[in-house]
């Protein structure tokens, strides 16, 4: 029959507790890491859309700065663009 010490039990138990806490580490990082990709694939999709969506919108306001430009109005580009701001009556009240 075998014969075992202390000594060499103990060093069986912690060879076994390494082992199996490398593995547990290891394969919660690989879950870790797909959870991370499936994130980063939804980012990815996030930011194709966002910048169609972007593009999209840079068509549609050349096509309105096209049409200010060569709309019926009479008017100077700049102001549709940059109308100017009138100060309003109640920021110029007198102090008692």
């Amino acid at each position: 029959m075998f014969r075992f010490t202390i000594r060499e039990l103990v060093l069986l138990t912690l060879v076994v507790a390494m082992g199996a806490g490398w593995w547990l580490d290891r394969r919660m990082s690989q879950a870790k890491i797909a959870t991370y990709r499936a994130k980063c694939e939804k980012f990815e999709a996030a930011t194709r859309r966002l910048e169609a969506e972007q593009e999209l919108l840079r068509k549609e306001l050349a096509m309105y700065r096209n049409l200010i430009r060569s709309g019926p109005w009479g008017l100077p580009e700049d102001r549709f663009l940059r109308p100017k701001i009138e100060p309003d009556a109640h920021e110029f009240r007198e102090l008692p």
